[in-house]
């Protein structure tokens, strides 16, 4: 899931309804996503799923990862960081391909936020 333009909390309760149908979700959120970051402002400030920095999303059973240390793009809205850097397309790569879990992923760095382990992209 590539920078989710929904309300984390709603994001969160659909999820459950996910559990067991794939071996691995994985979630890509940015600070710097323009359109997210507007979004966020036109639905009240409300936290969306596809944040990233100290907004990141985190729940059980979702791999996490933040690419706020990657992606300018040509327009510089910072939203097509998952399809044009190297660094993202990789890692979608080993998730798709190999079903490898973060912590087997070339370029990213384990943090914790309320107590559940995410990703970040080294800078």
């Amino acid at each position: 899931m590539a920078a989710p333009d929904i309300a984390a909390d709603l994001f969160k309760a659909a999820i459950a309804g996910l559990r067991g149908k794939a071996r691995r979700y994985t979630l890509y959120g940015s600070k710097n996503d323009l359109p997210m970051i507007l979004s966020k402002k036109l639905h009240g400030g409300y936290a969306r799923a596809g944040d990233g920095g100290s907004n990141i999303f985190v729940a059980d059973g979702i791999d996490t990862v933040d690419a706020s240390a990657v992606g300018d793009d040509i327009l510089g809205l910072g939203h097509s960081y998952f399809s044009d850097d190297k660094s993202v397309l990789s890692d979608i790569y080993y998730v798709v391909e190999d079903m490898l879990p973060p912590k087997k992923r070339f370029g990213l760095i384990p943090r914790i936020k309320a107590g559940l382990e995410y990703w970040l992209f080294k800078p």
